[in-house]
């Protein structure tokens, strides 16, 4: 796990350079996001000189949310730090969110992800091997999340917050590695938690029920210093189970890895 999160962090690190993005987790990414697709990308059109985005064509390979559409934005490298160096013909795990004008556009720090070759081929058969896993993984939890058919609306304007005591509660528990327990909480209009939807527990039964306990003392915090605007609000839940590693007990994140 060390070894994958030091990969993460240095191949961040080195974009970080040119383009700044904020680590979002799985849940706040997928409910941010309007479309989630793997496509193909067909063609690509720079546009102008001075401008920030590409219009692409794609062909959807499998849509996980949103409509199925033929056309995107995606942020120019040549333009912008955190642009995005995807060839015709690439085929792209594909996060996007919808622009003031109503269309969909991505970049890095929608967090795409090349399917069709490894991004950073100077990476050894190891890495390789935790990167495909990390793919699967990434379906495994996308596929769920498409059956489960969720009603979720795209939340900017405040997030949810979890008491840092539940998470160091739950470590040293056994469970299948990388299992991930799945909830929906519903918020009402006066911002106090309603209802706690369970959509998958996992299979240690006094791990599932330390969590739920722990989820009943989530909070809402806006952005901003105006009020929360009173209205109903569902938030996705997602929680990891990442297995011991030598000296280091199991642990259980909001952030996959």
């Amino acid at each position: 796990m060390k070894e994958l999160l030091t990969i993460i962090f240095t191949f961040l690190i080195a974009k970080t350079f040119a383009c700044s993005c904020i680590t979002v987790s799985f849940a706040d990414q997928y409910q941010r996001s309007d479309f989630i697709a793997v496509a193909k990308i067909v063609s690509i059109d720079a546009g102008e000189a001075n401008t920030y985005y590409s219009d692409i064509e794609i062909d959807i390979i499998t849509l996980y949310k949103g409509n199925p559409v033929t056309k995107l934005k995606m942020e120019n490298p040549l333009k912008s730090g955190c642009g995005v160096n995807a060839p015709v013909n690439s085929v792209w795990l594909i996060y996007a969110g919808k622009t003031a004008d109503g269309g969909l556009a991505f970049n890095y720090c929608s967090a795409p992800i090349r399917l069709d070759q490894v991004e950073a081929t100077i990476y050894d058969d190891k890495y390789k091997i935790r990167h495909q896993q990390y793919i699967s993984r990434t379906f495994k939890l996308l596929n769920f999340l498409k059956e489960a058919n969720l009603s979720l609306n795209t939340e900017t304007t405040v997030w949810l917050i979890f008491n840092k005591k539940m998470f160091d509660s739950l470590k040293g528990y056994e469970e299948p590695a990388y299992n991930f327990s799945a909830f929906e909480l519903l918020f009402n209009t006066g911002s106090e938690l309603e209802e706690i939807k369970v959509l998958k527990e996992f299979n240690n039964k006094i791990l599932a029920k330390q969590i739920k306990n722990g989820l009943t003392q989530a909070t809402i915090k806006e952005y901003g210093k105006s009020p929360i605007e009173k209205k109903e609000r569902r938030f996705l839940v997602l929680l990891f189970f990442y297995p011991p590693e030598k000296e280091y007990q199991s642990f259980v994140s909001y952030y996959f890895l």
